[in-house]
């Protein structure tokens, strides 16, 4: 299953869903959601941080008519799509991207945009699948963790892990044995969508 963490990380309010009726589609279905982009710190919906949901690799950075700055980025057989956007962060010749990057900021481009808000989708093999269930299925399996490895983000960002004897750092090199020593049915595979996750 392919899991992946929210694009936006100050606001979750969808404005269209997937497969809804869209009348500027000339009454096909909308692909992917639209995401609502005001917050306290852009009121006007505009220059709010967008992030890479997965780890991957910028496959295209373009202007779409429709969607105006575009993103699109690789993750094996998936793709996630970034749209409206106000400008990227692509850096000629950069070519990987880790999950939680800016990748760009929202926007209002493209001729089918009646406001700032970002168009989001997940594709596989070119068809537009519904996003909500990948980032369930991530918030699932960030939920389970933490449940039975009280694991949890300081305000930092540092991750600590509440083990018998006090609190230690989680880092790239021990996350996997303290894991896997204090919880159970977590496969290697699960930890490396897990660490991408947090």
């Amino acid at each position: 299953m392919f899991r992946i963490r929210k694009p936006i990380k100050d606001i979750w309010y969808i404005t269209v869903y997937h497969n809804q009726l869209a009348k500027w589609y000339k009454g096909g279905r909308h692909k992917g959601i639209d995401l609502r982009t005001r917050t306290k710190k852009h009121p006007n919906g505009i220059g709010t941080p967008i992030y890479a949901v997965a780890d991957g690799i910028w496959e295209r950075v373009r202007y779409d008519y429709k969607m105006g700055n575009t993103v699109i980025l690789r993750h094996g057989d998936h793709q996630s799509v970034y749209g409206h956007l106000s400008k990227t962060n692509y850096v000629e010749g950069y070519t990987g991207v880790k999950a939680g990057d800016c990748i760009g900021y929202s926007g209002d481009t493209g001729v089918i945009c009646f406001g700032p808000h970002l168009h989001f989708e997940i594709r596989k093999n070119g068809i537009s699948l519904d996003p909500e269930k990948f980032i369930k299925a991530g918030e699932n399996l960030v939920n389970w963790a933490r449940a039975r490895a009280i694991l949890r983000v300081e305000n930092k960002g540092d991750i600590k892990f509440l083990v018998k004897g006090g609190v230690v750092d989680l880092n790239q090199s021990n996350c996997w044995e303290i894991i896997s020593k204090n919880t159970w049915g977590i496969n290697e595979n699960d930890f490396k969508n897990l660490l991408n996750l947090l």
